[in-house]
């Protein structure tokens, strides 16, 4: 993985804009433990930072890609710590 801003703020700024500019999202972002698809990104297993303000702006570039008639293909992926490891979950949707 390419190292990224190293300001967890940063990182999840960078994640809304690469979700913005595409209808495929991959996103890693460390310290976040999420399960469900952008629309349900609210519920957390643990977050250090964050959460609901990823929420929104994946909502947000989700509600622009429905205003244009888009089909959303996102496949977010987060990285976070759970018992001392790392843990990848992946979640795909269509038609967020």
């Amino acid at each position: 993985m390419s190292a990224g801003p190293a300001n967890p703020v940063d990182r999840l700024e960078q994640a809304a804009k690469q979700f913005k500019n595409s209808g495929v999202i991959q996103l890693a972002v460390q310290g976040l433990l999420l399960e469900g698809v952008a629309r349900d990104l609210r519920r957390c297993d643990t977050a250090t930072v964050g959460c609901v303000e990823l929420s929104a702006w994946l909502n947000r570039g989700i509600r622009e890609l429905e205003r244009r008639k888009r089909i959303v293909d996102a496949q977010i992926t987060l990285i976070g710590t759970r018992h001392g490891e790392y843990t990848r979950y992946t979640k795909y949707g269509r038609n967020l």
